[in-house]
C-alpha cells in the first residue's frame, strides 16, 4: 500500500486477483490501474493496464513512475 505524490489515492496490490487498485480517498471510488486481472507474464514493454500479473506483492512510486514486484514472474515491472 502506497500513497500518492498528492496524499489523494492510495496504490494497493491485489495479489489474489492480480491487479494494482487505486483508491481515491476524497471520492472513495476503486479503480484498477495495472493487470487484467489474469494470471500470466507481460512482454517486455508492453502496455502494462491491460497486462497480466503473476501475484504482485508490493508496488513503488516514484515520481510518475510505478514499479511493480511481480513475484511469481521473479521481476520487476516499470509503467
Amino acid at each position: 500500500v502506497r500513497l500518492d505524490s498528492t496524499n489523494m489515492n492510495l496504490l494497493v496490490v491485489d495479489k489474489g486477483n492480480n491487479v494494482i487498485r487505486v483508491i481515491n480517498l476524497v471520492t472513495r471510488n476503486v479503480s484498477t490501474a495495472v493487470g487484467n486481472g489474469a494470471f500470466g507474464y507481460a512482454a517486455e514493454g508492453s502496455f502494462l493496464v491491460q497486462a497480466p500479473l503473476s501475484s504482485p506483492n508490493d508496488v513503488v512510486l516514484n515520481a510518475n513512475e510505478l514499479f511493480i514486484a511481480d513475484s511469481m514472474a521473479n521481476r520487476v515491472l516499470a509503467t
